[in-house]
Formats: structure tokens, sequence, C-alpha cells
């Protein structure tokens, strides 16, 4: 821990008085830990074993100066453990060594950040994935977390990144922050030691940016849907923590109205120039392939999957939907019918039983856990086939699960026009078969006839408590028995954050706990 040097160390110069902090302390231990430091930036594996070796008696802590993204703020301090010091300097082989040595890297992390500055601080303490904490002491849940964490501080709030600040660009933004996240997920990483709410929507908030500002001119086809790989980082990040095992979706439950991954893969899906690859005679986009994938992947897990009428709520204040029919608005009634119709599809599968290999896919990725995934679906000794469907539901395993024939067509690259012409067959087919996606009406009161005659009080009882003469029954929200909090919870229940605050603007910090809807227990009374 720093503390203030002697004069004759940090000199009596006045213009120099605001460098005491950077002053790292005098003792052995101190150099020792200096030392440390400065292996883990160089990634020398050697040299910080020796150092971990001779400092193993105590806790280590040390603070760093780091640079803030807003030049007018300056710059700041963070104490931080070997473990957080060796993921902002990217030395993902370390991660291994430093939890041998007692820095476990799946346990939480707490991280205390201060300025010089005079003035004070008006910056709020709430959203530590919007914003770039400076004052105060924050835990994470892993290293891991902290990874997406400070992915999200760095680039701050969208609209004062000087990166999307342009009208078009071609690269994410987040591509150089994002990319080391299949590195740092090799090195014994449990992917459930996360905020995966937080995580899932930041991701989905980012990615829906960059595909409502992504627009290339000169592709007179499909100018709105990138061709390089690189470009959809945030999906390849979701499918990599599938591969090592993510399999608590906590997130389905937690759905933002204004952002989320259900609506965005549906929008790409039900593209409104999707026919127009076909008769370019053009390969399917490497990013619809990849979208089409993750919703069958998030399709597998039915216990956790909304409704039609909860998906039906994602995609009506979803950005990138409102950009599609403000950009094709000569095609609004086919894209609004293959949106509907790909939810309704959606919505039958779900209600049909899964298949035995799914339901023992699942039970065996939950019993292996997140933490060295591949390694233990290596020692199981199975095939390459069913190695490779137990990590991620790949294209060559469309025959062994039941979904949409129009979605595998885009993901296994053999879309049609007769793909077309199914799924819009098979909408109208639903739609007679389902009822429609509207809330359901409030339930009548009916009141049962009397067989005998009744007295002249009760007669004017019964006149007054019939609901007839009442006119209209206004229905409150509370009326729903999806959303009333006092009526016990008989399931899972599907939960929709419609604060903007919660998700968007400011989402809560990763110590903080996050309500739940649980259900009653009913206790015996003796």
């Amino acid at each position: 821990m720093p503390h203030r040097s002697s004069s004759t160390e940090c000199g009596s110069n006045r213009r120099r008085r605001w460098q005491w902090l950077t002053c790292l302390g005098c003792t052995s231990r101190c150099t020792g830990e200096v030392s440390l430091f400065h292996a883990i930036a160089q990634g020398d594996s050697e040299e910080l074993e020796r150092r971990l070796q001779y400092l193993q008696t105590s806790p280590i802590l040390l603070t760093v100066r780091r640079g803030h993204p807003n030049k007018l703020l300056g710059t700041f301090f963070q104490e931080c453990s070997p473990a957080i010091w060796a993921v902002e300097c990217r030395q993902w082989h370390l991660l291994p060594l430093l939890s041998h040595y007692g820095y476990d890297i799946n346990r939480p992390q707490f991280c205390r950040r201060w300025t010089c500055f005079c003035r004070n601080q008006l910056r709020p303490n709430n959203s530590p994935y919007r914003r770039l904490w400076t004052r105060g002491q924050y835990t994470y849940q892993s290293i891991l977390d902290y990874y997406f964490a400070s992915v999200y501080e760095r680039i701050g709030e969208f609209q004062d990144t000087p990166l999307l600040l342009g009208s078009d660009f071609q690269a994410n933004p987040l591509e150089p922050l994002l990319s080391h996240a299949n590195e740092l997920l090799s090195h014994g990483v449990d992917v459930h030691r996360i905020d995966s709410i937080i995580v899932f929507n930041s991701l989905a908030s980012s990615f829906d940016r960059y595909m409502c500002h992504y627009f290339d001119a000169s592709d007179s086809i499909l100018p709105d849907i990138p061709k390089r790989a690189d470009a959809f980082v945030e999906l390849k990040v979701l499918q990599h923590l599938i591969e090592n095992g993510f399999s608590e979706f906590e997130f389905m439950e937690y759905v933002s109205p204004n952002t989320n991954w259900f609506g965005i893969l549906i929008c790409l899906l039900a593209h409104p120039r999707l026919p127009k690859v076909i008769e370019a005679n053009r390969p399917v986009p490497p990013l619809l392939r990849s979208a089409a994938l993750l919703f069958i992947n998030l399709l597998v897990w039915r216990h956790s999957f909304p409704t039609s009428i909860d998906l039906q709520d994602c995609m009506n204040n979803l950005r990138l939907r409102k950009t599609y029919i403000r950009r094709y608005a000569d095609q609004q009634n086919v894209f609004t019918a293959r949106v509907a119709s790909i939810i309704r599809e959606s919505d039958s599968l779900f209600r049909s039983p899964p298949t035995l290999g799914l339901l023992a896919r699942n039970r065996i990725r939950g019993l292996l856990g997140g933490r060295s995934f591949k390694a233990k679906v290596a020692s199981l000794g199975l095939p390459q086939n069913l190695a490779t469907f137990l990590a991620l539901v790949g294209a060559e395993h469309m025959a062994w699960i039941r979904t949409s024939p129009f979605i595998v067509a885009v993901a296994t690259g053999k879309l049609t026009v007769a793909s077309f012409e199914e799924l819009d067959g098979l909408g109208d087919k639903l739609s007679s078969s389902l009822p429609p996606l509207q809330p359901p009406s409030p339930p009548t009161v009916e009141q049962p006839h009397p067989s005998l005659p009744l007295p002249p009080f009760c007669t004017e009882a019964v006149e007054l408590e019939s609901p007839v003469r009442c006119g209209t029954v206004k229905r409150r929200a509370s009326a729903c028995p999806r959303t009333n909090r006092l009526q016990p919870m008989t399931g899972s229940v599907l939960r929709i954050q419609r604060s903007m605050t919660a998700v968007v603007l400011g989402p809560r910090p990763s110590s903080a706990p996050l309500l739940k809807v649980t259900q009653r227990l009913q206790l015996s009374v003796r």
C-alpha cells in the first residue's frame, strides 16, 4: 500500500507535490512488490514465481496509475491484486501460476480506485459497465467478470466514444478489446462466475448499436450486414462462452425491452433484403449463419425460453427493428410478417416436448460445470461429433434436433426461395392454430342464476353485485397473473426489466444483489 514519502524522497518542490502517490514505498517488501508487478507486465513466469515465493507470507496489493479515456480527467490510481494486473497486461498464461500461489481467479476480486482531483466527484457509483469509476471500492465476481467490466468501462457511454461519433464506420470498435475473451477462457476461468444479466445485456447493447450504425454504400444487396469476420465480435463472445460450458442462462428471465439478444437475432434472420442474396446467387453472410446458430443454441435451453407474447414485447422497442422499418419502409409488412412467423414457430417448438438427446446434453453440461469444460469433455472419450455437439450445436448437428427449417437453412447456408415460401406458409398455418399475440383478456365473473325464488332483500343484493350494471371493467397492472407480486408463483416466471436505467443507462454493480421473485415457502406451524 503506498504511503506518503518523506521530503527527501519525493522532493520539496511544490510543483511535484502531486506525485507523492506515485512513490510505491521504500521498504524491501514494497520493492519486491514492484518487481513482481514488473514481472507480470513483462510476462516472465520464472521471475514471477521467484517473487511469489518470496512474498507468499501475506497478500499483495499494489497501487498503479492508469490513464482515463477522457483526457480532460487525467489519470487515476487503482489498488489491485496480481491477478487483476495480469488481466490488465493481457498476460493470460500467468493466471494458472497465480492461482497456484493463492490468488484464485474465480473468487471475488476487490478493487479500490481514487483520484487526486480537488473538486467533488459527482460521477455515479452504480454503473460499472458504462462509466470508468475513479473513486470508491468495488467488487467483481471473478477475473472474467472484471475483464468484461473493464472493457465496457473503457468504452464508456457510447455517445461519448470517438469511434462512434462518425455517421458510418466499418470496423467494430470493441473488437480490439473483446477479441481476447477466448484466450482468457482457455486458462481455467469459470464461465459461470460472471454477472450474466449485465454481461449479456451489455454485449447486446453494443452489438445493437453497431448494427444500427453500420452501412456499406458500395453493397447494393445487403448494405447493413457486415462481411468481415471480426465485425460481430459480441456474437462470437457468446459462442465462446457456450463452448466453454456456460449453461446458466439467467438473462433469459430478465429480458430488456430495449435491447436483447432474442430481438436482435430475430431481426437479423428476418432481414427485409435477405431474398436478394438468393437472387444475386451469393452465399449467406457469415454474420447471419452465426446468428442462426446462436439462436438455435438458445432454443435448446427450453426451460428458460420466453413465450411468444414475451418475445413480441422484446421486439416492440428494439432499436434494430425500428432501424430496419425506417430504412426499408416499402417492405415493412413483409418484414413484420417474417418476424411474427419466426416468433410463432419458435413458440410452437417450445411447446413441443424436447428430444431425449437434448435433455441428456443439457444434463451433462450442467454436471460438468463451467471450469475446464473442454478438458472434461475430452476426458470422456466421446466421438468427435458427440463432443462437438456437447460443446456447441453446429451446422453439422441440425439432423439431431427439431427446429425451424428456415433457421436451419440459414445456419447451413442452404437458403433457397422455397425456404421463404415455407416460412410464410407455416406462419399462416400457425396463425390459424395459435392464439393472437396479445395479452390475455381479463376473466369475466359469471353470476349463477338462482333456481328457486329468492326473498326481496336477496334479490336486491344480487342486483347490486351483478357485473352487468358496472360498465367496462378496467384491468390494473397487478391483475395480470404473470406480474402479480401478491400471488405465490407456481413455476418459472419470466421477469422483463422495464427500467432503462437498470440495464441500458446504468446497470447495477456486480456486488449488489438483484431482487428476484421466488417461490413462497409454506411451512407448517406447530
